[in-house]
């Protein structure tokens, strides 16, 4: 996988009631304008899903194992993962994710967030 536009993001995962801060690059991407023909139209578009290539697996929440979603910090939001897919049919083999933002407005989990942040639980770079 070409990783010529990947820049390191701030992930954080949640495994065995544990919260790791990791810095994984990434190719991040907004919805082009095409992906936006199916949403409402409220005269400002706000960039709520995005897309991610990279050659780390990302977590989606699982509710058989308990396993809650990595989260991603992007330009100051922070977006769950909601899909990742291992692309490796070719030579350029890389995990494509999905994720849909986090409402500003959901303050427990926001506020969850910004306290792993402040006490800098197992800061890893990957």
């Amino acid at each position: 996988m070409l990783t010529i536009w990947h820049k390191p993001y701030k992930i954080k995962r949640f495994t065995n009631n544990e919260t790791t801060n990791l810095t994984i690059k990434l190719n991040v991407q907004p919805p082009s304008p095409q992906n936006h023909q199916n949403e409402p139209d409220y005269g400002e578009h706000t960039t709520t899903r995005l897309t991610s290539f990279g050659r780390t697996k990302l977590f989606s929440a699982d509710e058989h194992t308990n396993q809650q979603a990595d989260r991603l910090l992007y330009k100051g939001f922070w977006y769950e993962c909601t899909s990742c897919v291992e692309w490796d049919h070719t030579k350029l083999a890389h995990f494509k994710a999905e994720w849909v933002q986090i409402p500003p407005y959901d303050e427990s989990l926001q506020k969850m967030l910004q306290e792993t942040n402040e006490r800098g639980e197992n800061n890893d770079t990957i």
